[in-house]
Parts: structure tokens; C-alpha cells; sequence
């Protein structure tokens, strides 16, 4: 659809021999259902782009909020999205603002009960995850590498782990 079944031979073959996701594919990880999540939203933005329908909108709304469980920077697809709905013209009829509801619907349709688990569990208004900030920190502070590390500046790093869990409140 994009470019010929020819010319997508390159990437593909790319993508089969890249190692890290060789690797990933082999273990219990999100990654691999997160890389075919990531592929699927493209698709559906394709399939969306070249046919304005509010459920293939929908559709790709939920995907790319499945992924972003996985991988929260997959909510940057959203913003693929929206350029694709507000740039495309409306030949059959379907709004742009109509389209990007209907993919921030989806998106809010995947992850409300993540982050109402978060907010039942915590009591704090988490979207998907809150690790950002130590992930972000790790990455790129004094003593990256590029590999993992534990991180010796983060006291809480080096000690286990001890849940917090707030006890229910109760009804007046």
C-alpha cells in the first residue's frame, strides 16, 4: 500500500535479523506483544487513512492504548493520528474532529482501568505508570552507560522493595 511488495522485502528482512528482538521474542516480555501492538496501530492507521470509518478510527484508538501499556511512549503514535486525521480531507464525509474522538476514545477505552487500578491501588492519578522519572534519570544521568545499572544516588534503589498499599476507605 505504501511501497510495493518488492521494496518492502528490505525492511523485512531487516527486521528478521535484528538481534534484540530476537532475543526479546525468546523471553516472557511485553516487548514482543508491544512491537506487534506498535505494527498493528500503524496498519490500522493506513487502513484509516485510506478509509474513513468511526470504527476503524475506534479500532486504532484501542490499539495504540494497548500498546502504551506496554510502552507509554507508544502514546506519541497518537500524535501520527491526529496529523493523519486533521491533514487528510473529507471525501467520504467523516469529520477530522470526528476521527480524533473516536482514536482518543479507544486510547482512554484501553487504559481507564489501568489507571483507575492505579488510583484504587495508590490513591494517586497515575496514567499507565509512574517509573519515567527514574527510567529517564538512569538513562540519561551521571554514570549512564547505555546498559542497566542500579542506580547508587537513588537510596531506594538498593533496598527492597516494600509495597504501599493504602487501606480502603470507607463509605460515609
Amino acid at each position: 500500500r505504501v511501497v510495493s511488495p518488492r521494496i518492502a522485502l528490505v525492511p523485512t528482512a531487516f527486521a528478521a535479523a535484528y538481534g534484540p528482538a530476537l532475543f526479546f521474542e525468546s523471553q516472557l516480555l511485553g516487548d514482543a506483544i508491544a512491537l506487534a501492538l506498535h505494527a498493528a496501530a500503524l496498519l490500522l492507521l493506513l487502513r484509516a487513512r485510506e478509509r474513513r470509518t468511526l470504527g476503524r478510527w475506534l479500532a486504532l484508538g484501542v490499539v495504540i492504548g494497548l500498546g502504551a501499556l506496554f510502552r507509554p511512549s507508544a502514546l506519541g503514535l497518537l500524535l501520527a493520528a491526529a496529523a493523519v486525521a486533521l491533514t487528510r480531507g473529507t471525501a467520504t464525509g467523516l469529520r477530522a474532529s470526528a476521527a480524533l474522538a473516536c482514536v482518543l476514545f479507544g486510547a482512554a477505552l484501553a487504559i481507564a482501568p489501568i489507571t483507575a487500578r492505579n488510583w484504587l491501588v495508590a490513591r494517586e492519578p497515575v496514567l499507565i505508570t509512574g517509573h519515567g522519572g527514574i527510567n529517564l534519570w538512569l538513562g540519561n544521568g551521571p554514570g549512564a552507560t547505555g546498559a542497566f545499572r542500579v542506580c547508587s544516588e537513588v537510596p531506594a534503589a538498593t533496598e527492597p522493595a516494600t509495597p504501599t498499599i493504602h487501606p480502603p476507605r470507607r463509605a460515609a
